[in-house]
């Protein structure tokens, strides 16, 4: 019961949300190019929210490609095998000796 509670209010939250961003769009969309019509600023709105959604979700689907192909060679993270510095320096590797925190020994 109580989840259906929550999905409700953020389905509430979202809409409000997507309506306060029309509304915004809307007007700014009026004092932009007042000589054209409402229906072709919500048509151009909306298909560059769908190019933004396509684009980001193909960046994911990349991303979780080259990640899942970095575990299946043997990789545990994917900046071993990118551009990026595979060991921190805060992490030791295996045969470094961690130093002795003298306030842990008392």
């Amino acid at each position: 019961m109580l989840g259906s509670s929550r999905k409700a209010r953020t389905a509430a939250k979202v809409l409000l949300a997507a309506g306060v961003l029309a509304a915004v769009l809307a007007m700014a969309g009026r004092s932009l190019a007042p000589s054209v019509p409402v229906a072709t600023w919500v048509f151009w709105c909306a298909l560059g929210l769908a190019a933004f959604v396509l684009v980001a979700a193909l960046a994911a689907l990349v991303d979780l490609q080259a990640r899942h192909w970095a575990l299946r060679k043997g990789g545990t993270e994917i900046e071993q095998w990118c551009w990026r510095d595979s060991q921190r320096n805060d992490v030791p590797t295996s045969g470094q000796r961690q130093p002795i925190n003298d306030q842990a020994k008392k």
